[in-house]
């Protein structure tokens, strides 16, 4: 979300204290990153052409086939109004961006920057990437080069309790993975090319799909998303993948005694999907405890 301001920004990067310039050439495979060539100065290279009609156009043209009440909001502040775009319009912007050569994507894991028992506050970072070609690494292996041309961090600051009326608390659903769909979209959105974004925040003003809320917070809550329930389930499997390929005969069982010692429950569908992406991470460093039993995990 950012205030809009009088006239437009047509550079496709753009830079602020938050959207850093990285020329560095380097191949991603995991978390490690080599150079197998020499560094490449985006400098040298010759500027990325994209049309920006033809990808608002393909962009209106996703959007108008999905069921959704709007893809934009708008709010005020200091009596301006600032108008942001929800996780899907930014999603469907980035993927046809992808297909004209323009990548923007999530690094790395989310990082939680603060918590206590009111609230959680998650940050994450998106990269603008340009694909170079394909390149030998150290063991032989053909692997994609890429120029990360900027990266950009966004943050979310989410409650975990709320107030009922009559003054009671209770838990809010999902807090971790609420801030990190967010934080990741935040910092997504400072990618997407400055034409391209207010040609669709107008177009969704225009065709009634820009929801008026009173804060950037409401305007937040009311951007979840109905996807939590299948992600969770991608995620799961993703980790048993993990899990049946760095530990093939006790995995389930090295698994049952973390969520028992960890997380004090004997069922994935208790955590949330950032404790999901730890414990992958623990699982491709070998971090798994040896198991109690041999059971399996139901």
């Amino acid at each position: 979300m950012t205030q809009e301001k009088n006239g437009k920004d047509k550079s496709l990067v753009k830079t602020s204290e938050e959207v850093k310039p990285i020329e560095v050439a380097v191949v991603q495979e995991g978390e490690i990153r080599f150079s197998p060539m020499p560094l490449v100065s985006s400098a040298t290279l010759p500027p990325l052409q994209i049309d920006p009609n033809l990808v608002v156009e393909q962009v209106k043209g996703q959007l108008s086939k999905k069921l959704l009440d709007h893809y934009a909001y708008s709010f005020k502040v200091a009596g301006l109004e600032a108008r942001g775009l929800t996780w899907q319009a930014v999603n469907v912007i980035c993927g046809v961006l992808g297909n004209h050569g323009y990548l923007i994507r999530e690094a790395g894991y989310p990082q939680v920057t603060f918590e206590n028992d009111q609230y959680v506050e998650v940050s994450g970072v998106a990269q603008l990437i340009r694909p170079l070609g394909l390149a030998e690494n150290k063991r032989g292996e053909i692997k994609p080069v890429e120029l990360v041309i900027a990266t950009s961090t966004g943050s979310r600051r989410q409650e975990k309790k709320k107030k009922r009326r009559d003054g009671t608390e209770y838990d809010v659903n999902f807090p971790y993975e609420n801030a990190v769909t967010k934080a990741f979209r935040k910092a997504k959105e400072k990618l997407i090319p400055e034409e391209i974004r207010v040609a669709i925040l107008d177009y969704a003003l225009k065709t009634n799909k820009t929801k008026a809320v009173p804060t950037e917070e409401e305007a937040e809550d009311a951007d979840n998303g109905n996807e939590d329930v299948e992600k969770h389930k991608k995620k799961v499997a993703g980790m048993f993948a993990e899990l049946k390929k760095k530990y093939s005969e006790d995995g389930e069982a090295r698994l049952r005694r973390v969520l028992k010692d960890d997380y004090q429950t004997n069922t994935t569908k208790d955590l949330t999907l950032f404790q999901i992406d730890v414990l992958i991470q623990r699982i491709k460093t070998g971090e798994m405890p040896e198991p109690n039993t041999q059971e399996s995990l139901v």
